[in-house]
């Protein structure tokens, strides 16, 4: 009994080491005019992957873009509203190029002074999360936006490597502590 009592103790303090799962978020998306609102025939498409550190306070973004109809001249995040409808800027795209294609990387700390316009970053990761923000480009033909993407989540909370490797050796402490429970039970 005293080996139980050890070993469930071992296996749940290891279990517990190993922390939560990483928070970390990977949202994707093609940018058309389709997606506008409303819709319109622009030839230009773009590609974003949107990256949600596990701290939840530092974002990524890569984007992509081509075929505008006129030079970018800005770019953000929009949050929070479901496809069809229009939402408020939430993250501007500082230096976003003004250009017909191009890339466009940058990092943000979320709660930096600034960074969020108009919305908390609690209210930001929230919809962001629930899927209802999108990025948008807009230009001087489509002072409206040339193109939108909604950003759904592709992947979520992998867990870390090495907190695998811990949770199974808790896992396996159990299983040993079980083991000799019931090999004294059946030799008594």
């Amino acid at each position: 009994m005293k080996h139980l009592i050890y070993g469930t103790a071992l296996g749940m303090a290891v279990a517990l080491a190993s922390g939560p799962a990483s928070a970390a978020f990977i949202f994707q998306t093609t940018l058309i005019g389709a997606n506008e609102v409303p819709p319109n025939n622009s030839p230009a498409t773009g590609s974003s992957t949107v990256t949600l550190a596990d701290d939840n306070n530092t974002l990524g973004v890569q984007l992509s873009f081509s075929n505008l109809t006129s030079p970018a001249t800005m770019a953000h995040i929009h949050c929070c509203v479901a496809p069809g409808g229009d939402a408020p800027i939430a993250l501007p795209f500082p230096d976003f190029p003004s250009a017909t294609s191009g890339t466009y990387t940058n990092t943000f700390s979320l709660s930096a002074p600034g960074v969020l316009t108009g919305i908390t970053p609690a209210a930001f990761l929230s919809g962001l999360e629930s899927g209802l923000a999108y990025i948008n480009i807009h230009d001087a033909n489509f002072p409206a936006g040339e193109i939108r993407g909604f950003l759904p989540a592709v992947s979520a909370a992998v867990p870390e490597p090495w907190g695998l490797a811990l949770f199974g050796i808790g896992l396996a402490g159990l299983i040993a502590a079980g083991r000799r429970r019931t090999s004294s039970h059946a030799h008594q």
